[in-house]
């Protein structure tokens, strides 16, 4: 958490926190107030934000309360939360029988992963996430202990933060059927849909925009798939988005899980997800803004407790015994040099640059990504054909 807050108040690293630009001078402030405090009076008045209410009021009754500024008040109640976050993760990882130590690299992976190290970094710009977060995280713990009256509560609540929660009720009606019958038929489960769905459409009534309809928002998603796929660059931005925040991590992750034995409630609880994250990943190409990560990201938040899975395929893979094979051919040198340039070119020559390390980390990435089926390709197979 100190090193993502370190990296976001930076001199010229340009988060939402510390712009460091002209047109929103800091002055002597830590943190950025003009910039967030438009940021805050955007999200009260466009029509897209302005129904999700509860993160600008916690913000504002902070500010209030404390008599600090909006802007201090943005960072003091996000960054609580997203430190929250760590100490649910380790719950829920406990609660599906992680160890103590792959409980801690669930949540170090989390807080490095795309949509999280760079949360209020453009193009990403987190505004409700760390409450939607820390609310989705609160429900799915108190789903793994069994307490579904308070589950949906806190799904419903999830749900007037970031409507997009919606997305999520298939699965935890899938898994919850899956898993506790037949002690719970399908028809106990169908609350977990049928209340947060009562719930937010009662909301949206309350704190509909008369003059903005949903058939103007939909017009307004519209031309977002153009904006993704304009030209090269933004294409390029677009799937490493796509790529940083779900591709790599997932295909890590099951193809770990194709190694290991495991229980079946555990099982049920990662398939439950494929679905769920092939349907987002295509609304997110579609109507959305793709380089605005954090949209990509909701379903992997339910995969967070198997981060670990990622960490131990890598360990496996990245041996040194591996990369003496793999450099001892003068071919696979080759390919190295040749692979190490096409993943500078792509992360720093083909999207738009940001001060934010945004561009290093999208080379790390890749270039981890690449080694990783390089050995897979020219080294396992080697192996197995000495075999």
């Amino acid at each position: 958490m100190g090193v993502i807050l370190c990296i976001h108040i930076a001199p010229k690293m340009g988060s939402m926190t510390k712009l460091n630009r002209v047109d929103f001078p800091n002055g002597t402030s830590l943190f950025e107030p003009v910039y967030l405090k438009e940021a805050i009076q955007y999200h009260k008045t466009n029509p897209v934000f302005s129904k999700r209410k509860i993160t600008v009021f916690l913000i504002e009754k902070a500010s209030t309360t404390l008599a600090i500024s909006l802007a201090d008040a943005f960072v003091l109640i996000n960054y609580f939360l997203l430190f929250l976050h760590g100490i649910l993760i380790y719950f829920i990882s406990k609660t599906l029988l992680c160890s103590e130590e792959n409980a801690l690299r669930n949540i170090l992976l989390y807080y490095v992963s795309f949509s999280i190290i760079f949360i209020f970094f453009p193009p990403i710009y987190s505004f409700d996430e760390p409450l939607h977060y820390f609310i989705l995280l609160l429900t799915l713990l108190s789903f793994l202990k069994r307490y579904w009256f308070v589950g949906i509560v806190f799904l419903s609540l999830s749900c007037i933060v970031r409507e997009s929660s919606l997305i999520l009720l298939p699965f935890f009606v899938f898994y919850g059927w899956q898993n506790y019958k037949p002690k719970y038929s399908f028809l106990h489960v169908l609350p977990v849909v049928i209340v947060p769905c009562l719930v937010y459409l009662s909301y949206r009534i309350v704190v509909s925009d008369k003059g903005f309809s949903t058939h103007d928002e939909l017009i307004l998603r519209g031309t977002a798939l153009k904006a993704n796929f304009k030209n090269l660059s933004e294409t390029t931005e677009s799937l490493f988005s796509l790529c940083n925040t779900v591709i790599f991590p997932v295909v890590l992750l099951f193809r770990n899980l194709k190694k290991r034995k495991i229980v079946y409630e555990h099982k049920g609880y990662i398939n439950s997800i494929k679905w769920i994250l092939l349907f987002n990943s295509t609304l997110v190409l579609v109507g959305m803004l793709a380089k605005e990560s954090r949209l990509f990201f909701l379903p992997m938040l339910l995969l967070v407790p198997f981060y670990y899975f990622i960490y131990d395929e890598l360990q496996a893979t990245f041996t040194l015994e591996n990369f003496r094979v793999l450099f001892h051919s003068f071919y696979n040198r080759i390919i190295v040099i040749a692979m190490v340039i096409g993943c500078w070119v792509l992360s720093f020559n083909l999207f738009c640059s940001y001060f934010s390390l945004i561009n290093e980390y999208c080379f790390l990435s890749s270039l981890v990504v690449a080694f990783y089926f390089l050995i897979e390709l020219r080294v396992h197979r080697r192996k197995l054909d000495v075999a």
